[in-house]
């Protein structure tokens, strides 16, 4: 997964490359696929683009930043999930 972080810490998966926290400017990085669901909430709606109802959840990806991804699976807090770009959106499925 593509994204930036800069000297201060700060990681993201924007493609602003002015740091918010320190206004230096970041480096490109390559991030894992994978992290840790810190929370989820059922919605049971359909994103834009797509036929089935999704819940969000909000992931941390082990060596970045914090994103937001929609699933349709079952999801737990603390669970290890892969994330993948999925036409503008971040969908997270289990291992």
């Amino acid at each position: 997964m593509k994204g930036l972080s800069c000297k201060c810490g700060f990681k993201t998966i924007s493609t602003c490359n002015i740091c918010p926290r320190c206004g230096a400017t970041m480096s490109p990085q390559e991030f894992q696929d994978s992290g840790r669901v810190l929370s989820h909430v059922k919605l049971g709606i359909s994103p834009e683009k797509r036929s089935e109802p999704m819940d969000l959840v909000m992931v941390e990806i082990l060596d970045g930043p914090k994103i937001v991804c929609w699933t349709n699976r079952e999801i737990s807090k603390d669970q290890v999930v892969r994330v993948r770009r999925e036409g503008g959106l971040f969908v997270c499925e289990p291992y």
